[in-house]
């Protein structure tokens, strides 16, 4: 009797010999939203959501007389009312029934899998619209709500030439004019930090792209050139860091540094650097991520992903930008 191999060609060993596909689908799209991520999750309750920026007295010499009258008290104001627009975001999905039932690779539902999916799309979509610079805008007929994104609020920064002068409105309402595109230095970033200090900011998350964190590691906090980077080897270890995850300024502002897919770009550079305090950061929900199923028309199960949400940037001074370090 003849032997048959596993390599022998032909439709008997098709038959009996089963394709070796592994039970998981692998996935490398990136799904890490950073500032989606940093900001409170809280709750909006109308499609316009406001909140109140207040700020203190500039510190002035205070010395009064012993045993003096009260006088007139002061107007202790009532602060800035800002607010911004809540913008829907969802994404749709399918299956026919048969798929939903036969045996599949990598999962068990067809639908779970979608929805699973559409949830991590729908997070990053999120993500990129805070950061992107748009207006906030009401909508209409046939006109879709927006949010006002980061650009449109955030006070201190350090920008190209040829930028908007500042200030720009930083209600939401007005977008600024990019200037032309510059290597990240450490010196616009301790420009940043120094105006946010001034202004009473102390941000904790430093949110660069890909190119921005690549110069970022060559910072040194002394003033060095590129040439004398932070990198290290540690022999013993048999490890060589090429990164630098925390700065830490003459003004005492910590940065721990992150990296986003998600800021705006030119071409494919990212062009902005994100100084963020998550204390004064928050994205409110007019209706949290939810599942809605469809009613059945068909052979068919259909569903949707969907979101309303909109950006509180709590104090316009609290955040920094680097701004067009796309050179």
């Amino acid at each position: 009797m003849a032997i048959r191999y596993s390599y022998d060609a032909g439709a008997s060993n098709d038959n009996i010999m089963r394709e070796d596909l592994s039970d998981f689908v692998y996935n490398i799209s990136p799904t890490e939203t950073p500032v989606l991520q940093a900001g409170e999750w809280t709750t909006a309750s109308s499609t316009i959501h406001d909140w109140v920026e207040d700020a203190l007295a500039a510190p002035a010499e205070n010395k009064q007389l012993e045993g003096a009258a009260l006088g007139t008290p002061a107007n202790v104001g009532g602060g800035t009312r800002l607010s911004n627009i809540c913008q829907i975001a969802s994404k749709t999905y399918g299956v026919s029934g048969t798929v939903e039932v036969v045996s599949k690779v990598g999962r068990d539902s067809e639908i779970a899998f979608g929805r699973a999916k559409s949830m991590r799309e729908l997070k990053r979509d999120i993500d990129l619209d805070i950061c992107r610079q748009d207006a906030k805008a009401a909508g209409g007929t046939g006109t879709e709500r927006e949010i006002a994104g980061l650009p449109c609020w955030v006070r201190n920064a350090d920008r190209g030439a040829g930028a908007g002068a500042d200030p720009i409105a930083f209600d939401g309402t007005a977008t600024d004019t990019d200037g032309t595109g510059r290597a990240f230095t450490e010196t616009i970033l301790n420009n940043v930090i120094e105006e946010c200090w001034n202004n009473g900011g102390r941000p904790s998350l430093l949110v660069l792209g890909g190119k921005g964190r690549k110069e970022f590691r060559t910072f040194d906090g002394v003033g060095n050139t590129a040439a004398n980077n932070t990198t290290r080897t540690d022999r013993a270890d048999g490890t060589v860091y090429g990164t630098v995850d925390l700065y830490i300024s003459s003004f005492g502002i910590e940065l721990r540094a992150v990296n986003s897919r998600h800021l705006r770009l030119v071409s494919t550079t990212p062009k902005d650097g994100w100084l963020i305090d998550p204390e004064h950061l928050k994205i409110p929900f007019l209706r949290p991520f939810q599942i809605i199923e469809f009613g059945k028309t068909g052979d068919s199960i259909e569903e949707r992903v969907i979101a309303e949400y909109t950006l509180e940037v709590c104090n316009t001074y609290a955040h920094g930008l680097c701004a067009d370090i796309d050179g």
